[in-house]
């Protein structure tokens, strides 16, 4: 019996405000999700005025862009789990900002990284890396109610940790943000075990794809990722889950849907799959 599955697709948008014109006409014509960005680079962070003036533009542009939003957050250089308390306060200062300004945007899903250094070898290293990214994120959550938190996977070699933190937080608003390109480039196990392994907390997907050597963001399709098992475990999401093309172009995002979803594409704004 074939049982039909419907999945949510979004665009990650363009730092260049021109290039973001188009993609907000693709995503109304397809009632696509958007996912904003810009907020995401360390430069951005260094200048306050600067930030203030993206926050207007993007009130401004979005007045009339009725779609689900995401905001994804700073992450180089944020480390949720440092021992240094003064660095700490500085990464929850971060987040709180960035939360702050998804709300004035109409944002309620927030993707952050976790910043946890994989080449440590002492087990007993991310014994209290858990411990104190499990209070971290238990205090953001406390602080934003509203917020639901998606933390993506970077440098890390197996879903361990976001499988061990989550499960800690034990909230609801704690979900997964699975980025198909970084499994591809940095796990050490396989993409299947990854979705398998954190299934229920899957909320939301960074999709762009790679040849298993640099995050080079290639469209979907185009590197070594396996995409027949992505597509196939897709009938499993949980009903929430956003699918975003992350990347540069609005060419490489359509020849991705095309890929992914080919003939749908023009009118739809979900992946359909059939087994």
């Amino acid at each position: 019996m074939n049982v039909p599955k419907k999945r949510h697709f979004g665009l990650s948008l363009h730092w260049d405000e021109r290039l973001r014109q188009e993609q907000y006409a693709y995503c109304l014509e397809n009632q696509f999700a958007i996912e904003i960005r810009s907020f995401a680079w360390p430069d951005l962070w260094n200048d306050r005025e600067q930030r203030r003036a993206l926050v207007s533009l993007y009130e401004q542009e979005l007045k009339d862009v009725p779609l689900v939003r995401s905001l994804h957050g700073p992450f180089q250089d944020v480390i949720p789990h440092a021992q240094d308390r003064d660095v700490r306060r500085i990464a929850k200062g971060r987040i709180k900002e960035a939360i702050e300004i998804g709300a004035r945007l109409g944002v309620a899903r927030f993707i952050f990284h976790t910043g946890i250094n994989t080449v440590v070898t002492d087990p007993n290293y991310y014994v209290d890396v858990v411990e104190r990214q499990v209070d971290f994120w238990s205090e953001i959550i406390e602080e934003f109610p509203h917020a639901i938190i998606c933390l993506e996977n970077m440098w890390e070699p197996s879903p361990s940790l976001h499988r061990q933190i989550i499960d800690r937080i034990a909230c609801p608003r704690v979900k997964v943000c699975l980025d198909t390109g970084h499994v591809n480039v940095y796990s050490k196990v396989p993409l299947l075990q990854w979705l398998e392994e954190l299934m229920p907390h899957l909320a939301h997907f960074h999709l762009h794809d790679n040849n298993g050597d640099v995050d080079s963001h290639l469209a979907v399709g185009t590197g070594t990722t396996p995409w027949t098992q992505f597509v196939e475990t897709s009938l499993s999401f949980p009903e929430d889950a956003i699918l975003i093309l992350e990347l540069d172009s609005l060419d490489k995002q359509r020849a991705s849907l095309a890929f992914l979803a080919p003939g749908k594409s023009g009118d739809r704004c979900f992946l359909d799959v059939e087994k």
